[in-house]
């Protein structure tokens, strides 16, 4: 059996929170708990190990021992897509040791700093425990087939057997069968009726896979970062405003290899904002989705915009490629842009890759701004959305 670690104690986990004002991800200002507008909180993190409570987990350390292990030291508090990003196996690399340390000690210092903390109770502490460790499978009924289905549908393939415990494999999806489609209308069934319309699918449709007998194939993607800000110009000036001595800022560091790829293949199928969006592998949760209009109570009070952008790649070939989504005022200027980038694996038919984002953008006017989604200067997609004065904190939903 694998070497596991016990979780940390309640008393640990009230001393990381106490010092601890948002996730320790530096490009993410999400709270440890969102403040509801009845008065309550709700849970919006988890405590993650910079190395693996389990041997064969991310940053496993076989020489640490279990109190090394369960202590403040090697914990870190993250919001929960962040925290299951940094342990996804497909994308550990991305967070090494000193990386994940360096985080915790900004966290840290902007502890120091503010003296900004959440003091939690015992019972809090629990859930926290409870919610960051403790996984169960609840089992209604008194048959447990695992055997799984064949395909419902005419010409549907069956589904794989299960499998549960390290090692074991489940049986093979059974194949489907030939599809046929029939574009004909039908008659009519009762006396006078008329017969149906014939039908027609688009030439690009993805029904039509070409070549003879080939399936569609699946390719993979990979975030590969977001590009850094350049530092700005350091000005001298006399009292009448003239600059005496300009020293020009750093340029921006460029993420993964900084070799860019471009294509005209990209588009968006989702583009929305949401009041919080959590990714668990390919699963996307989403609470309170579709905004139609923001409320602040200030002008030049911090909004921040959550939100989702899907982007699909079919056929787009290996190699980085870099997008831009930006926050547009109602005067057009640009008021907030990043620039996340992804690497394409493998290519292939299908190639969906799933962006969660969070700017924070100072309100300098009311009126409609715009999210803007960009590849190679194309715009992919643009959202629209209302930011009025009113009550702090309110949104609207579609």
């Amino acid at each position: 059996m694998p070497i596991e670690h016990p979780a940390p104690t309640e008393a640990t986990v009230k001393e990381l929170y106490a010092s601890a004002f948002q996730c320790a991800n530096p490009e993410c200002m999400a709270p440890p708990y969102r403040l509801n507008s009845d008065g309550t909180r709700t849970l919006n993190s988890r405590v993650a190990h910079i190395c693996a409570r389990r041997e064969n987990g991310p940053r496993w350390d076989p020489g640490m021992s279990a109190d090394e292990n369960r202590s403040v030291g090697n914990l870190i508090l993250m919001c929960i897509p962040h925290s299951y990003e940094i342990d996804d196996l497909q994308r550990a690399y991305l967070f090494p040791i000193e990386l994940l340390r360096s985080w915790k000690e900004q966290q840290l210092a902007e502890y120091d700093r503010t003296r900004s903390g959440w003091q939690i109770t015992d019972a809090e502490a629990e859930e926290v425990i409870q919610e960051s460790y403790t996984a169960e499978i609840i089992i209604q009924g008194n048959i447990l087939n695992l055997g799984a289905q064949g395909g419902q549908a005419p010409s549907a393939g069956g589904a794989g057997g299960t499998a549960i415990g390290r090692g074991a494999v489940g049986g093979k999806a059974g194949p489907g069968g030939p599809v046929t489609i029939n574009l004909s209308g039908g008659p009519g069934a009762a006396p006078g009726a008329g017969g149906g319309g014939e039908s027609t699918i688009d030439p690009e449709s993805e029904l039509l896979w070409r070549g003879p007998g080939r399936t569609p194939t699946v390719g993979q993607a990979e975030y590969v970062g977001a590009d850094s800000q350049g530092g700005g110009d350091t000005i001298f000036s006399d009292a009448d405003g003239n600059v005496l001595l300009r020293a020009k800022g750093g340029q921006p560091a460029l993420a993964g290899t900084g070799i860019r790829s471009t294509t005209d293949k990209f588009t968006v199928s989702t583009l929305m904002l949401a009041n919080a969006v959590e990714m668990t592998g390919f699963y996307v949760s989403i609470l309170n989705g579709g905004f139609a209009h923001y409320n602040v109570l200030n002008l030049n009070d911090q909004l921040r915009f959550v939100g989702l952008v899907v982007l699909e790649g079919g056929g787009v070939p290996q190699g980085e490629y870099a997008f831009i989504i930006q926050v547009h005022a109602p005067n057009s200027t640009v008021a907030y842009s990043t620039t996340p980038v992804f690497r394409i694996v493998k290519a292939g038919d299908i190639n969906r890759i799933i962006l969660q984002f969070w700017m924070s953008v100072p309100i300098s006017e009311f009126g409609m701004w715009t999210i803007v989604v960009l590849h190679d200067s194309r715009e992919l997609a643009r959202l629209p959305v209302a930011v009025q004065q009113g009550v702090s904190g309110k949104t609207t939903a579609l």
